[in-house]
């Protein structure tokens, strides 16, 4: 839509539907992004629509599957895509990718130009976020989502997670991971939760603490410098939100109450 200097709308140059959302649950949440006169958007159910920005028409659609009997912390929500680029001159498949993070937590990659999965990235184009998020490092098995697009910092793309931190002292862990944009492998990880012996709040933690307690999560927008290869995570708070008395404690990576 163009808009005079006001602000007015002028007309409406073209609209597309992104499909039925299927539950009273969906929320559409995504913001477009736009790179070399296409236009990427996702829906509630994850699927990626790619329009031609001039003319709206359709160059592509992705469509993950996502299982509408599940159940998820957020429900059917999307935030948007982010996307890589190689080299501004490079034409070879995957160049460009979009990175979608799915509501079952999977990490895609897929082809700018085609919506294909790029097949050397991760298992054939897709990753397994579960895996790595439960105790121990093992596969999660609470509610485990991601709603918002991945950060991409210089080489590397970085998640976090959407867990039920309510009702839970022991929900997924609140675990931030970077992966290699090119292969899929896991560059680093971060845990909100003192865990790791290098945490400054450990020493104030107690052992039962810190194994018992999930959440902390990074469900919200990752901001990233990749001049300075930083990222910035908005944590949530530990579980259970509402009470503190099972996690005596300094909290410096995460939100105490909410």
């Amino acid at each position: 839509m163009n808009r005079r200097e006001d602000g007015r709308p002028i007309d409406s140059r073209w609209g597309a539907s992104c499909g039925r959302c299927h539950a009273a649950q969906a929320r559409f949440e995504a913001t477009a992004l736009m790179r070399d006169g296409t236009l990427f958007v996702s829906t509630p159910l994850n699927r990626v629509l790619a329009f031609d920005a001039e003319t709206g028409t359709t160059r592509w659609i992705f469509d993950p599957q996502i299982d509408k009997e599940e159940e998820y912390p957020e429900q059917y929500t999307s935030r948007g895509v982010s996307m890589w680029v190689e080299s501004a001159t490079s034409t070879s498949e995957c160049a460009r990718r979009i990175f979608l993070a799915t509501i079952d937590a999977r990490l895609m990659g897929l082809d700018a130009a085609t919506g294909r999965l790029c097949d050397g990235f991760g298992v054939k184009g897709v990753i397994d976020l579960r895996k790595g998020a439960g105790a121990n490092n093992e596969v999660v098995t609470h509610p485990y989502s991601v709603t918002s697009p991945p950060a991409i910092v210089n080489d590397v793309v970085v998640v976090g997670s959407s867990v039920t931190t309510s009702s839970l002292r022991d929900p997924a862990s609140a675990v931030v991971r970077a992966f290699d944009v090119r292969t899929g492998a896991l560059r680093w990880s971060f845990d909100p939760i003192p865990r790791n012996e290098q945490h400054p709040a450990r020493s104030t933690w107690s052992a039962d603490a810190m194994t018992a307690t999930g959440g902390a999560n990074v469900w919200s927008i990752i901001a990233a410098d990749g001049d300075r290869d930083l990222v910035f995570l908005p944590t949530a708070s530990a579980a259970p939100n509402h009470y503190g008395g099972l996690r005596p404690g300094a909290e410096p990576t995460s939100l105490p109450t909410q």
